[in-house]
């Protein structure tokens, strides 16, 4: 067990009013620290999800840094509850798939792992990046790609990343399932070698 720790950084303090941000404003940087039970044993519950209507702003800036402006994904996820899924799948303008809500996609095809990239809406997280990283290290044919959400649909397996849950399996989009074994095999793959990886790390920083 232990924390996970959250920096959010502001302009800073603004005694007036509007948009106008002033050169001579100091940051302010807010810590919050929440209890974490560290690295989990078993995968977490497989998630459903629902194609949101709401698209991301691929084109905005806030879709390649992590912000707080969080519109977007809460009502998206509270559409897709209502529709009785756990979580959006959420597009860009242009159609094509972007993420979760709070998270990243990834897709196994025949043996190769998907994932959009970044010019489509896709937060280049830590989780992501390290999927990215220990799916080349065990040999796994992975490509970043444009996925439509047929594609997510269609499927061999899928599964969502962020970087305190880390993989999540996906085992339904609009109530049609996705793949046949879930988890798949390349996401208890994948999971164990991202956990290791967090295990490993941890060890090293205590020392």
């Amino acid at each position: 067990s232990g924390s996970v720790a959250r920096l959010t950084v502001s302009r800073g303090l603004d005694r007036g009013r509007g948009l106008d941000a002033s050169p001579d404003l100091q940051p302010t940087v807010v810590v919050r620290v929440a209890s974490w039970q560290g690295p989990p044993d078993s995968l977490p519950a497989s998630r459903t999800l629902a194609l949101s209507a709401i698209a991301r702003n691929d084109r905005s800036p806030l879709s390649r840094i992590k912000s707080l402006s969080y519109v977007e994904g809460v009502t998206a996820r509270l559409e897709a509850q209502r529709r009785g899924a756990d979580d959006a799948l959420m597009c860009n303008t242009r159609g094509v798939v972007a993420g979760g809500t709070s998270s990243n996609v990834f897709v196994v095809t025949d043996g190769n792992l998907f994932t959009p990239p970044e010019e489509d809406g896709a937060l280049p997280g830590v989780a992501r990046l390290t999927v990215l990283e220990e799916a080349g290290r065990l040999g796994i044919p992975t490509g970043e790609q444009s996925l439509t959400p047929g594609q997510v649909a269609g499927a061999d397996e899928a599964f969502l990343t962020n970087v305190v849950q880390g993989p999540v399996p996906v085992k339904s989009m609009d109530d049609s399932a996705i793949g046949r074994d879930v988890p798949g095999p390349l996401t208890q793959r994948l999971a164990a070698a991202y956990w290791e990886r967090v295990r490993r790390e941890l060890t090293a920083e205590q020392h």
